[in-house]
């Protein structure tokens, strides 16, 4: 009933971290939602005032070329009975914008177009230009004809770069047509940056940046004019004037750096990052709590199996030791020889108690690799002679041999108490493993490193290579062939105990076959 509570509590540990893992993998999924709503949202408020400022802008170029200075000069040009009158280069204008400047300062020449006929002559005083665009100018004429305004028309550009006509029809008669330069061109479109706002107001006045970034080109894809920050096509609109304009685009892009005065709190950055981020720490969160619950239930069944072979140790001895208590008690031994046979099986399956109550205590402690250190200088073949002899009875049991090959004075630095448990728990370790009526051979010499060495060489099956590491684990056991039980601990007390006082243990086989566990302390030189 306890192992299938365990077992339901790991699965139900399980399902909720997994639910868990749903629940955070729906949450982040909302959020990247609502983030990227929230940044579609703002860019498109972007690009919108993107386009609010094109077209503003585009509307500024038209009154500009419509009202200022070109068109009525072009509109100044008279036919009275036959006779032009038109202004000359000397002719002081004033601009829209407030400049005073003689007229050839901004236009470079002044004809008369006649379509029909296909000529371009110079009014009076003007040059001619340096090539003949007469059919250049024969649609946007017509176009003006059609229309019976003034217009203003940027030239596919010639040998001298592009340049901005004007004109002013006049029906039935040549129509008048003002040329400037390029550079004339860019005033033009500058001039109608000044006094036309590209945004509304409120946020041009609270900009501390540049707000706009413009470009205007022609069809080609030659730029004529750029105003403000490096052009950036993130948030962008594109405004393109009519015919009689020379097909102008306009383009006009909000800077990523201008998103916080025109959206508040700027254009959303990613989240994605950092849900991820956090997305990938619950996941490692949760492979640590399905390896935390393997953990358990591994420790679950050690611990199960602990108990089993424990109580299985002890009750062995304990039902001995009753069985002939008892016997003496009543006094049914039938002489004195059979009473003595019973007394030794008493020593013999008490002293089998005591050592296993010992190693039970070693494994409870705390911090079972702990000792009171390597304080004292302990003759290791003297210790071994009297853990062999109170040893005598366990190994009579299955008729082991036990014999010592130890040279005289090994000293080492140990804790006696802990030496004298590593010697039991191999003798044991030996005992169990190895067939009945085996020879156990404990040698203990010196060795590299001013170290000494102690072994244990059974005649048992040995230990195969894959599992000699494992044998010094707590709670593994390798089954011997005599299907010979245990707690799983003996070895593993070795190993914490040995190395408490600053040894080593090794196991490998046996000269003889078997095997041989071999424990490395340090020595009193």
């Amino acid at each position: 009933m306890r192992s299938f509570s365990g077992s339901h509590r790991i699965t139900l540990t399980v399902v909720g971290l997994v639910v868990v893992l749903v629940l955070l993998a729906a949450m982040a999924w909302e959020a990247v939602r609502a983030a990227t709503a929230q940044r579609a949202t703002a860019e498109a408020v972007l690009s919108d005032y993107a386009q609010i400022a094109a077209e503003q802008y585009a509307r500024g170029v038209q009154i500009a070329l419509d009202y200022d200075w070109f068109l009525a000069a072009a509109r100044d040009v008279d036919f009275t009975d036959g006779v032009l009158t038109a202004p000359p280069p000397e002719t002081v204008i004033r601009t829209q914008a407030g400049i005073e400047a003689p007229l050839r300062a901004f236009a470079s020449a002044f004809v008369l177009v006649d379509t029909e006929v296909g000529t371009m002559t110079a009014v009076d005083g003007w040059p001619l230009p340096s090539s003949d665009l007469t059919d250049a100018l024969r649609e946007p004429i017509a176009a003006a004809n059609e229309a019976l305004a003034g217009m203003a028309v940027w030239l596919p550009p010639d040998a001298n770069g592009t340049k901005l006509a004007v004109m002013w029809p006049r029906v039935g008669r040549p129509t008048p047509v003002l040329m400037a330069e390029l550079s004339i061109a860019e005033w033009v479109l500058e001039s109608a940056l000044d006094q036309y706002i590209a945004l509304p107001a409120p946020f041009e006045a609270q900009a501390e940046v540049e707000l706009v970034s413009l470009r205007v080109r022609t069809p080609g894809g030659r730029v004529l004019f750029t105003d403000g920050p490096e052009y950036d096509g993130t948030f962008a609109a594109t405004q393109a004037l009519g015919a009689d304009r020379g097909g102008l685009l306009i383009d006009v892009a909000i800077p990523p750096h201008a998103a916080a005065y025109l959206v508040t709190g700027g254009v959303p950055g990613s989240r994605l990052p950092m849900i991820m981020g956090m997305f990938v720490a619950a996941v490692a969160l949760l492979v640590g709590g399905v390896l935390l619950v393997r953990q358990e239930r591994e420790l679950m069944r050690l611990r199960e199996r602990f108990v089993a072979g424990a109580s299985h140790e002890l009750r062995t001895p304990l039902a001995q030791i009753r069985m002939f208590a008892e016997t003496l008690r009543l006094d049914r031994v039938r002489s004195a020889e059979e009473r003595g046979r019973s007394l030794e099986i008493l020593d013999r399956e008490a002293r089998r108690l005591s050592y296993l109550v010992d190693n039970l205590l070693h494994f409870s402690r705390p911090s079972p690799s702990s000792s009171n250190g390597a304080d004292e200088f302990v003759d290791l073949e003297a210790l071994a002679v009297d853990v062999i002899e109170g040893f005598q009875p366990l190994a009579a049991a299955r008729s082991v041999e036990v014999r010592l090959n130890a040279h005289h004075g090994a000293l080492v630095r140990v804790d006696r108490d802990s030496m004298r448990q590593v010697l039991l728990n191999m003798l044991d370790n030996a005992t169990k493993y190895g067939p009945s009526g085996q020879t156990i051979t404990v040698t203990i010499g010196a060795c590299d490193g001013g170290r000494v060495a102690l072994s244990v060489d059974d005649q048992g099956p040995g230990v195969p290579s894959g599992d000699r590491a494992r044998v010094w684990e707590r709670f593994w056991r390798g089954e011997g062939v005599n299907g010979t039980t245990g707690t799983g601990i003996g070895l593993s007390l070795v190993k914490e105990l040995v190395e408490s006082n600053g040894g080593e243990v090794a196991v490998e086989e046996a000269p003889g076959g078997g095997a041989r566990f071999q424990v490395f302390v340090p020595g009193a030189a």
